[in-house]
Order: structure tokens, then sequence, then C-alpha cells
């Protein structure tokens, strides 16, 4: 039998990673209001905490992606893993507002760290032929996450919030730890080469060893002059301001427009849960049809999607929101990873896609905010999903001006522009 290709086992691993991330990521929803009602705070207070966390990982997003490049990603993910279960134990102990964002802040440095620029890097130094179905295999986990969000809520009923912190807490060190003992950094030093090509002999490995170095060795510097960092990275802003927005407001709307708990549940639950297929379906097509073309297409579905969720009055509004905000986000993630692939190579792809993020995080910094302060504002969710709607339809002139072909920007000159 032909033995397994090891990239396949660092997909596997980052699907693990993905999951429990997704976890800390979604269901945060399920506590705001248990924590509200206890505490007695603002939508805006809780919400600027969600804020505050995305600002922090966009901080830190280039220093973990620098770091998963220069020391690896199962050093970066084990030590995230730790700082995880420790920002949940912290968080069950919260009694002020302060002490909240002190949790969140150290929770957040642990998420930063499962997250996409080290779940990503690890996956693109093993696959580039093969690297958005990898890709979409992996983040795979981050939509599984969904099937716990009701444990998730049945654990804060019976046993209340600040034990469900500690339970999550424990469960970030069980789950994601062995799970980063797996990951390994580049196949080069294990003498594969990407893909899967096994080197036979020293020439092999030697030569395999050179074509990292050849690899479109594109620095930060370099990069950050070009028009396709700006269009990606502006493009995700916009977005991901929009999706940040609905996953942590998706309970208190639902609850909002007089759902039940348990039906509220299993909304948000299918939110990452309708994702999975268009991380599959658009990890196919990224390396099928020209990726710029995948990537409008899913930015369509989720404009649609939010515009649906503002209509939202009947039982298939809900079920169309799903479908179209599932596909296309779920469908830009391994796209944008395959786009920064194909652009920028893989020797600093770990810094070049933190940095990406870092812009992108200014939409998830305003997204969560801006929603909850319009439902303060206002008293209803629906303007805020019409305005995210709209934020997410100008995702597609931005991604339409990224340069056709990638092959252009494989040796720019320091002044290039893109």
């Amino acid at each position: 039998m032909k033995k397994i290709f090891y990239g396949w086992y660092v997909v596997t691993a980052c699907m693990v990673i993905a999951m429990w991330a997704g976890v800390i990521f979604y269901g945060m929803t399920a506590f705001i209001n248990p924590m509200l009602q206890e505490l007695k705070w603002s939508y805006l207070a809780i919400s600027l905490a969600a804020s505050l966390r995305s600002a922090e990982m966009g901080f830190l997003a280039p220093v973990t992606g620098y770091l998963a490049d220069r020391i690896g990603p199962r050093t970066v993910a084990l030590l995230s893993g730790v700082a995880c279960g420790l920002g949940f134990l912290l968080l069950s102990t919260v009694n002020t507002l302060t002490m909240f964002y002190v949790g969140f802040f150290i929770l957040s440095v642990g998420f930063s760290g499962l997250g996409h620029a080290v779940v990503s890097t690890a996956i693109a130094n093993w696959f580039k032929r093969n690297l958005s179905k990898a890709m979409g295999l992996a983040i795979t986990g981050y939509g599984l996450s969904g099937i716990f969000l009701p444990g998730v809520v049945k654990i804060i009923s019976v046993y209340q919030w600040r034990t469900a912190f500690i339970i999550l807490g424990v469960l970030s060190w069980i789950i994601t730890i062995p799970a980063s003992l797996f990951l390994r950094h580049r196949p080069e030093q294990y003498g594969y080469t990407v893909d899967g090509d096994k080197a036979k002999t020293p020439n092999e490995t030697a030569a395999g060893q050179e074509s990292l170095v050849s690899d479109q060795d594109m620095t930060l510097s370099v990069v950050m002059r070009t028009r396709a960092f700006w269009c990606l990275s502006l493009s995700m802003c916009f977005s991901f301001g929009a999706v940040n927005a609905v996953t942590l407001h998706a309970m208190p709307y639902l609850l909002q427009i007089n759902l039940s708990q348990s039906t509220a549940a299993i909304i948000a639950m299918f939110i990452p849960l309708a994702s999975i297929p268009g991380r599959l379906i658009f990890g196919w097509l990224g390396d099928t049809v020209p990726k710029r073309t995948a990537m409008c297409l899913a930015y369509g579905c989720v404009a649609v999607g939010l515009f649906v969720l503002y209509l939202g009055e009947e039982p298939w509004h809900f079920a169309v929101f799903l479908v179209f905000f599932g596909l296309g986000f779920g469908g830009c993630l391994p796209i944008r990873v395959g786009l920064i692939r194909d652009y920028f190579g893989r020797k600093h792809f770990g810094t070049i896609h933190g940095a990406s993020l870092s812009v992108m995080t200014v939409g998830a910094v305003i997204g969560p905010a801006f929603v909850g302060w319009m439902v303060d504002f206002t008293g209803s969710y629906a303007m805020a999903w019409l305005i995210c709607s709209c934020a997410a339809l100008i995702t597609l002139p931005l991604t339409l001006a990224l340069p056709k072909n990638p092959d252009s920007l494989r040796t720019p000159l320091p002044n290039a522009r893109g």
C-alpha cells in the first residue's frame, strides 16, 4: 500500500485545532444573555469585548504568522492551547468589565495561535497543487464546531456560565495540546517535497531545499506595496466585519424576535455547520476555476444571505440565510489562502498572511461593536443586518481589482505597485 503523505496528517491535526478554535469563536454567543442577566451590562459592553478580542487578534496575527515561519506551527499551537485554557479559567471568575476584558485578552492570545495564521501556514508549507482542497478540509473543523454549540448551551443551563467556562478551559488543554504535537513545519525537513513527492536521494532532498528559497521569495515590505495585497486584505476586512457581527449576535437576535432558547441554539449551531459545504465546494473550485472568480461568488453569497437575514420574519428566511451565508462564509476562507499562496509564495507565507489578517481585523473590530450600538440605539437588529449586507457587496469590486495573473508578482521590483 502506498504510504499516506504526512501532509494529510497535518491537515487532520489542523482540522481538530480549527474545530476547537471554532468552539471558542462561535460558543461565546451562548454566554451573552446569561452574563447580561447576572452582571447587568449592556450589549455594547459585551460586543466591545469581542471587538477588543478581534483587535488583539489582528495585532497578534503578524506575530503568530512570523513565529509559525520561524519556529514552526507546532510550538505556536501548543502554547496557544495552554493560553486558551487559562483565559477560560479567568473568565469564570469575572465580576467587573475590567476583569472580563483581561480574561478576553488572554483568551484572544491563545485563540490567535489556533487561528488561520498558524493553521494556514502549516498547510501552505505542505501543499501547492492541492492547497485549496487541503485548506478546505482543514477548516471544516471551524464549521464542525457548530455541533458543540447546543452542548455549550446545555452546560450553561445546567451548571451556569461560570462553571461552563471552567469546563471549556480544561477541554482546551485536552484537545489542543495533543493535536498540536502532530504538526510539522516544512516538508523538506523530513525528506518530502510539496504535495507529497518523496525525495529519494540526497540530491533530490537538496533540490527540495533549494526550491523553498526560489519559491517567490517576496518579503512583507515588498508585498505591502502591491495592489494584490491591499485588494485582498480590504475585501476580507469588509466581509469579516459582517460575518463576525452575525456570529456574535446570532442568539441575542434570535431571542429578541421571540424564538425559544432551543430553537435559537439550533439555528446558531447551523451557522458554522452550514459553512462546511462552502469550505469543501469552494476548496475544490479554488483548484479548478480562477480563484478570483470563486472569491467573487463566495462574497456574493454572503451579501445575499445577510439581506435575507434582514428580511427574516418567516422560517424559510432563516433557511435561505443559512444556505447562502454558509456557502459564502465558508467558501471565502480556503480561496483567500490559495490567493495569498499564488501571489506571494510560501517562504514568508505566515508573516504575509498575518499582516493581511491585521487589515481584516479592522472590520472584525468594528462589526460587532457597530451592531451592538445599533441595537442599543434602535432596539432592533434589522437596520444593522441591512448595513452588513451592503458592506459585503463592497468586496466584489475589490476582488475584481486583483491582478488576473499571479505570475506578474513573482519577481516584483522594490518599488513595484502591483
